[in-house]
């Protein structure tokens, strides 16, 4: 059996089309039990519309925080309420089709625990979106070990045994594409295409992107921080072949013919920009590390459950 995971950020006018496609498609489904839209804090009257559709139908549960608690902590919310099942997660803006949900199933059928989807193309229209997504990709490939593919979504089905596994990861920071690369179960991508956003406009801006990029990067490896080690080490070397470049040149009175510049001017301007620099990237890389770590030691709670309609 499955429980629908989706999150909802003000989404009311959404909410009508989306919950009428997922009760049809529950309604052909034996495998689906529980359709769980988690209210993200949502300023609107999503929540209104869920309680109204929840006396309605049997099968809508919701469950509504205090405030905002991000987009992936609302997923984990949905894993943590979900017991002996499995779980399919989409968003709640029409742009995943929910009509995929039975390839899913279909797939699922066939023996694959996790069955991802990765889109045919990309909707969003923002230049910058296209052009950052690609940088990312392409840097999770190099820095990390987690086998995400190019569109990616978090659009997807998690059969109960990998939902079982997943809730053992103890970790504050929680990315679901990336834990679901670290499963190692069998794994199933399907492609789809896109809806265009009817309304409303994404709720995710340029700063949240690099904020996922860099908590996707610095959680799940630890190549930047090696990287610097091989700089670093790197930088040594280069130094003491410079240092002794200087020092022979002294010696033998030739330094006027390799550096024109006023005497030690070119080596204290060149070394100070350098090493500074270099200190600097540095500190705040090894500082993303010490504040993935800090929020890992606090243990404070993701969430708070404002109210819920429960019995899932």
């Amino acid at each position: 059996m499955f429980n629908i995971i989706i999150p909802v950020f003000n989404e009311e006018k959404n909410l009508e089309e989306l919950i009428e496609r997922l009760i049809n498609i529950s309604q052909k489904n034996d495998l689906i039990e529980n359709i769980i839209f988690i209210n993200n804090g949502s300023n609107d009257n999503s929540l209104e519309i869920l309680k109204d559709n929840a006396k309605k139908f049997n099968k809508i549960k919701y469950i509504s925080v205090v405030k905002n608690c991000g987009h992936q902590n609302a997923l984990f919310i949905g894993v943590e309420k979900t017991e002996q099942k499995g779980c399919i997660f989409l968003d709640g803006d029409l742009q995943h089709p929910p009509e995929i949900i039975d390839k899913l199933l279909q797939e699922y059928k066939s023996g694959f625990q996790i069955v991802s989807t990765t889109k045919e193309i990309e909707k969003d229209e923002r230049i910058w979106k296209k052009i950052g997504s690609h940088i990312y990709y392409k840097l999770i490939k190099y820095l990390s070990k987690a086998k995400i593919k190019k569109g990616q979504s978090d659009f997807c089905l998690i059969g109960p045994e990998a939902i079982k596994a997943i809730k053992k990861f103890g970790e504050q920071k929680k990315n679901l594409k990336f834990l679901i690369s670290e499963l190692g179960f069998s794994q199933k991508f399907i492609s789809y295409r896109p809806e265009k956003r009817k309304y409303g406009k994404s709720k995710f801006n340029f700063i949240d992107y690099i904020e996922l990029a860099l908590e996707s990067i610095f959680s799940f490896s630890t190549f930047p921080i090696r990287l610097f080690f091989y700089l670093g080490s790197i930088t040594l070397i280069l130094s003491i072949i410079y240092g002794l470049i200087i020092l022979l040149g002294n010696f033998f009175q030739i330094i006027e013919l390799i550096n024109p510049f006023p005497k030690g001017w070119s080596e204290i301007v060149l070394l100070t920009t350098f090493f500074g620099g270099f200190q600097i990237f540095g500190i705040g890389m090894l500082g993303k590390y010490i504040e993935i770590q800090l929020h890992e030691t606090k243990r404070r709670p993701k969430y708070i459950i404002d109210e819920e309609k429960s019995n899932y």
